[in-house]
């Protein structure tokens, strides 16, 4: 559990607004509550891919009653947010396909310059 010290200087750090969406806890309410399962998952406390599990096709598919709560709040499956994690992943796959391609663009260059090196040794 937080300490009351701890947890008013997070309220502080996050200028007593939600990490997650900005929301202000004025009117809110306060859904971190640490031995509730009704709570939402706290940023910096919580292992967020423990209770929530993001599927195939961008969904966030919930593991425990928290992530329930946590995902169904948020409405973190709107279609907006479905999307942008497809994308995301589109771009994490071709950053990756970029990286694979750049090492072997460089494993042929010196394949190429020990063939010339060879060349060169045979004229």
């Amino acid at each position: 559990m937080i300490r009351p010290a701890q947890r008013e200087a997070l309220r502080r750090l996050y200028n007593f607004r939600c990490g997650y969406c900005g929301v202000s806890e004025v009117g809110s309410g306060n859904y971190y509550q640490p031995e509730t399962l009704e709570r939402l998952l706290h940023p910096l406390r919580d292992n967020l891919p423990e209770p929530i599990l993001e599927q195939e096709d961008g969904t966030l598919y919930v593991l425990t009653p928290t992530g329930a709560f946590h995902i169904a709040h948020l409405h973190l499956n709107r279609p907006t947010l479905i999307a942008h994690r497809l994308v995301e992943r589109q771009l994490q796959l071709a950053w990756q396909e970029l990286l694979d391609l750049r090492q072997r663009l460089a494993e042929l260059r010196r394949e190429e310059e020990e063939v010339r090196r060879q060349e060169e040794d045979l004229g």
